[in-house]
């Protein structure tokens, strides 16, 4: 790796030097968001010591996304007719998959 794919952060007062091989713009706001989470659980939990801070910020973020995930789940509306379209095609597939193996071991033979 480059000396450009590196990226020093600070979390909580702590200086970190992060590879990536990516473009670091995503990195960065990913250390955006966490150093926001955790001062917003800093304002809710006042006296709590930096290895609570993180472990509760990391709460929230799992918390976060998978309301994020189920929300999404959620908004797809009734796709379960989607979902037995696909499972029946799929089934076809298979079918006729070993039907032509059939028919492969045949002319094999």
């Amino acid at each position: 790796m480059d000396k450009d794919d590196l990226l020093k952060v600070n979390i909580l007062g702590i200086n970190l030097t992060l590879k990536t091989a990516d473009d670091p713009t995503q990195l960065k706001q990913v250390i955006w968001f966490l150093n926001k989470k955790i001062e917003e659980t800093r304002e809710k939990h006042k006296s709590v010591d930096q290895l609570k801070l993180s472990i509760l910020s990391s709460i929230y973020i799992v918390d976060e996304l998978i309301n994020l995930k189920n929300n999404q789940f959620r908004n797809r509306g009734n796709e379960t007719e989607d979902i037995e379209t696909l499972d029946i095609q799929e089934e076809i597939d298979r079918a006729f998959q070993r039907v032509i193996q059939v028919l492969d071991d045949m002319v094999n033979v």
